[in-house]
């Protein structure tokens, strides 16, 4: 008489081949992009330049960030969107200025690991470009001189 491989078996191998399909697809959707990191920007106004920081991170399957401009401090951004090589985000303002009370804007381009943009943060519309920040990695362990008593 012939035995019959069990049900159990069959059903198990079939979970395990699924789960691990579905482990791998998750792994490929949280991969970091290549605006994942921290960005140093200068916004060009007809005023003159001035400085800002953005951070973008990996929050799931959704790009969140922070963000500081000209005026206050450090802001969360809820959403950061990132399709085809073009970034977009948005904030409240905080000091700025706005006559009309709306959200800051920024968008722009990666090209060639730098960001280049527009935004109408300076009121106007104002051209941005961004570098990434390098890496803060020592090279050895400082050497501390001797405590002050």
């Amino acid at each position: 008489m012939q035995k019959r491989a069990p049900y159990w078996w069959l059903t198990s191998a079939f979970l395990a081949t699924t789960l691990l399909f579905s482990i791998a697809s998750c792994q490929a959707q949280n991969r970091p992009t290549g605006i994942t990191g921290r960005w140093d920007i200068t916004v060009h106004t007809a005023g003159g330049d001035y400085p800002s920081w953005l951070e973008v991170k990996q929050s799931g399957a959704t790009l969140v960030g922070y963000f500081v401009g000209q005026f206050g401090s450090m802001r969360p951004i809820s959403r950061v969107e990132f399709k085809n090589g073009t970034v977009k985000f948005s904030i409240p303002p905080q000091f700025e200025f706005r006559r009309n009370g709306k959200d800051l804007n920024f968008e722009g381009q990666l090209v060639d690991g730098k960001l280049e943009g527009t935004t109408d943060a300076a009121g106007d519309s104002a051209k941005w470009s961004a570098v990434p920040v390098p890496p803060l990695k020592r090279e050895k362990e400082p050497k501390w001189g001797k405590p002050i008593t």
